[in-house]
């Protein structure tokens, strides 16, 4: 499994998304939780969670090897579970893409935090960019 230290998406970047690990079918990324996470009930707010689950999702699908151009795809529909709230600490995100063919693929991820507790589960469509 190959680990990389920029995925150039300034967005995860703002939010302290790390990638983990990367490889054919698999994506692995963590994020140390911040006050800004959080939301009014300092849980970590659905949307980061989602964030988290979409971004790894995406990135299990489009994974090449070093000397091939970048793969691009776009969210078609992501259905997200919570399970737990998350409120400190460093999360995990794994995705797996589970399935799809030349134009859209499909994905299961999940959440856990640094006690192993399953926080949050999403399952995904991508369409692969032109």
């Amino acid at each position: 499994m190959e680990a990389h230290d920029n995925v150039d998406n300034p967005f995860i970047a703002l939010l302290g998304i790390e990638l983990i690990a990367w490889s054919l079918d698999y994506a692995e990324f963590c994020m140390t939780v911040r006050p800004d996470h959080l939301n009014r009930q300092a849980m970590v707010h659905g949307g980061v969670l989602a964030t988290l689950l979409d971004v790894a999702s995406g990135y299990a699908g489009l994974h090449v090897p070093p000397d091939a151009p970048p793969r691009h795809a776009v969210t078609l529909s992501l259905a997200i579970n919570y399970v737990a709230a998350a409120r400190e600490g460093r999360l995990t995100v794994t995705a797996r893409r589970t399935g799809g063919g030349r134009t859209i693929y499909y994905t299961q991820a999940e959440v856990i935090d640094e006690a192993g507790t399953l926080i949050a589960t999403a399952q995904g469509a991508f369409k692969y960019r032109a």
